[in-house]
Parts: structure tokens; sequence; C-alpha cells
């Protein structure tokens, strides 16, 4: 009988890690924005891209792994869970996954009133988080904050930009509706280098279950 081959999983553009419970709305709104605009095959969330039968432990591991970029949402309460600090704690697991294998991670802070990350809140292992560039969506101008994410994602991965010059023509029914304002903290966001106000660099190559 002839072997047959393991086919490794087709990697996503996007990996988009959260907390059940806290962005998790937030969450399922870039996943539409996204799959909207550069095809839902492009864009990674375990509760709707991990299929029946898959194991989601290894799922959830490679694609965090070979994604071009890893959108980290901050939601309210986010440092005061009590699982970050736990070393299985699934929304570090995948966190610290992409920054081993110099993954771009994106912080995205949910809403006004979300504060933005401080190392002394952080675990060890995860200060420097708080020195990366962060993005933040008003949800008081989500399509805006929206679009302009996803013009930030096709600046700094290839195949977005290319995915994104393909997208249906103006008046295609979308779920949401678009401009292009936005807000981000920091001078610049360029390539592959996301530079913040604090002037520390994170230069990375670019690329969650419930928990």
């Amino acid at each position: 009988m002839t072997a047959v081959a393991e086919v490794e999983s087709p990697a996503q553009d996007v990996f988009i890690n959260y907390r059940t419970g806290d962005g998790d709305k937030a969450a399922i709104y870039i996943h539409r924005e996204l799959s909207h605009r550069f095809g839902a095959e492009r864009i990674f969330r375990a509760s709707e891209s991990i299929v029946p039968g898959q194991i989601y432990t290894d799922e959830l591991l490679e694609k965090a792994r070979r994604s071009a970029v890893m959108i980290v949402v901050i939601g309210p309460n986010w440092t005061r869970s009590s699982e970050l600090g736990n070393s299985d704690d699934w929304v570090r697991r995948e966190i610290l996954e992409a920054h081993r294998n110099k993954v771009t991670v994106i912080p995205v802070h949910d809403g006004r009133l979300t504060e933005r990350l401080r190392t002394r809140e952080l675990p060890e292992d995860l200060k420097w988080l708080a020195t990366v560039q962060s993005y933040r969506l008003d949800e008081h101008n989500i399509s805006r904050d929206l679009t302009t994410l996803g013009d930030i994602l096709a600046n700094i991965v290839p195949a977005l930009r290319q995915a994104d010059g393909a997208r249906p023509a103006p008046g295609t029914a979308s779920p949401l509706i678009h401009n292009h304002l936005g807000e981000a903290y920091g001078p610049s966001l360029l390539g592959n280098t996301i530079s913040g106000d604090g002037g520390v660099i994170a230069q990375c190559r670019l690329g969650s279950a419930e928990k």
C-alpha cells in the first residue's frame, strides 16, 4: 500500500488572539471585516477556523507560529485576568509562540476606556508587549477604525496587499460601512518595523480557541 504523505495545513496571514468574555466581541468584528476584505481563508480565529476533528492544541500553536501577524485584542480587564499569569493560559501561550517565531504582534485596544499596557502589570515574559506599537478600536467609530486596521495590515503584509487589490468593487455588499480615518499610537507604522512613542522597536517577520 502506498503511504499517504501528511499535508501541512495552510497558514493564515492574520491570527486573532483574544480572551473570551473580554474583547471577544471586538475579535468577531475584526474577523468579519478582515475576512470580507482579504478573504476568510487568510484570517484565523479559533472558534471559526478550527473544524471538528482537528486537534485544537496543535492548530493553535501551528497557526500562531506560521501567521504573518498576530492581532492581540486587549479588553478592559485584560491585565487583570488571573489567567494571564498561568503558564497554561492559551491567550498567553499563543502570544509567546508568535513572539518566539518572530511574528509581528499588534496589540489592539478594545474601546476608549481600555488603558494601554504597562510593563509592571504584565508577567515577566510578556513585558515586551507593553513596548509594542498599539492600535485602538473606538466603538463609536468601529467601521472607520476597522478599515484603518485593514489598511495597516495591507501595508505590512504583501499577501494581504495583493488580496486587497482584488477586493470587490465599491457598492458590493459588506457587513460594515467603510471610510478611511483611524487612530494609532506613536509616530509611524512602516514596513515590518513598528515603532512606538516610547522609542522601543519591535521588529519581526510579518504575520484562540474559546478560552
